[in-house]
Order: structure tokens, then sequence, then C-alpha cells
């Protein structure tokens, strides 16, 4: 019935991004599907994580199609703290971007917030990129995971 369908989200430089990652579980695409939960433990989208790894360093690339300006991202963590599970946020994180053939940090305006239950928005000086790199400290305990990685 129309009256009950959603439209589908309008295409986004990260919807459209080719996405890599160190081995992880779940779809990657779960992460750039534009759907987002209101619970970071909530599997209702789908998530990726990297149980059972505990304290490793992990990491996802976005790459795209052509260069692209970004000057603003945000990324909603998957932690299941309220399920007494395994993934907590991560320890730290940050944002590399491909300049060449290197990864450079980006330089974050408002640092890195690191929160649950919410978008975790970095707003960066202004690149032009092929390609972002999250690169994630696991906790020495517990595991991570990402719901969603929007870029602006």
């Amino acid at each position: 019935d129309e009256e009950f369908a959603s439209p589908l989200p309008a295409p986004t430089i990260a919807s459209e991004a080719k996405l890599t990652s160190s081995k992880c579980k779940g779809s990657l695409s779960t992460i750039q599907d534009q759907l987002v939960p209101k619970k970071s433990s909530s599997k209702e989208y789908g998530a990726i994580h990297w149980w059972p790894n505990f304290g490793t360093k992990e990491w996802v690339n976005m790459e795209f199609a052509k260069a692209e300006r970004v000057e603003q991202m945000k990324i909603f963590w998957f932690d299941d703290k309220d399920l007494n599970a395994g993934c907590r946020i991560p320890k730290s994180y940050k944002v590399l971007y491909k300049s060449g053939n290197r990864w450079v940090p980006v330089k974050p305006t408002n640092g890195y917030p690191n929160t649950r239950d919410q978008y975790n928005q970095i707003s960066i000086e202004p690149i032009t990129t092929t390609a972002l790199r999250l690169e994630m400290q696991l906790e020495k305990e517990f595991s991570t995971g990402i719901q969603e990685w929007v870029i602006n």
C-alpha cells in the first residue's frame, strides 16, 4: 500500500562509495545505507563489527569514484553494552584521507566525539580526496562496530 511505503534516500558520497575493511563481520553496505537506528545496540538495519577482536586497531576505507570535497562526517557506533555483550564504542579513532599514495590525518576542528546512541559529528578543515580511512583502536577487553558512516 502506497501510504505505508518509505521513499528511498537520495544517493550520497558515502552511499555510492566502495568500501573495504580489516576483517569484520556483517555486510559493509549496512554502514552506507542511510538507515540509522535509535540505539547503538539495535540490529534493525544491520551493522559491522570486529567481534571477537579486543584491543586491536581496525579500519574501514571509503573510496570515491572521483575526488570529492569533504568538510564533515558523522559516525553512529554499534555498541551493545545495554545487552551485556562484547562491543563498545572504540577507545579512540581517527580519520585519514588519501593524498597521492599516502594516508594523511584530517584536521578535526571539534575533536573526535565518541558517544553511543547518537551520531558523532566530526567537522574538519576542508579536504579534496578520492578516499577516506576510519581507524579505530579497540578497548582492551571489548570489540567495536559501526552502524553508519555519513560524509558531508
